[in-house]
């Protein structure tokens, strides 16, 4: 198995293990935080995804793939970018927007 396939994988395992703490926790901070981690999660296991996808249409050389799976890494890539921003802020103590969470 690929690198890239075994931090998707990963990722994956601390998104589910995420989603099973936040379903059973009260909302608050604690809460807020394994949101944020939980939802970076899944921008890291969605991109290890198409990154490896891509990596393997680069190696057969179909440009289509490439198109879609580059364009794909792109939007996810951008998406952890932030999530990774908000993430550090909600474990810092500094959350920029109360009525916004990780998961809407």
């Amino acid at each position: 198995m690929h690198v890239l396939l075994q931090i998707a994988v990963g990722a994956a395992c601390v998104v589910a293990l995420g989603v099973l703490v936040v379903a059973f926790l009260q909302p608050g901070k604690q809460r807020e935080k394994i949101e944020r981690l939980a939802s970076t999660s899944l921008f890291v296991a969605m991109l290890c995804f198409f990154l490896n996808l891509l990596r393997q249409a680069i190696a057969a050389d179909s440009e289509l793939r490439m198109i879609v799976f580059g364009f794909l890494s792109a939007m996810f890539a951008s998406g952890l970018i932030l999530s990774s921003v908000r993430t550090i802020r909600a474990l810092a103590g500094r959350v920029a927007d109360d009525k916004t969470s990780a998961t809407h």
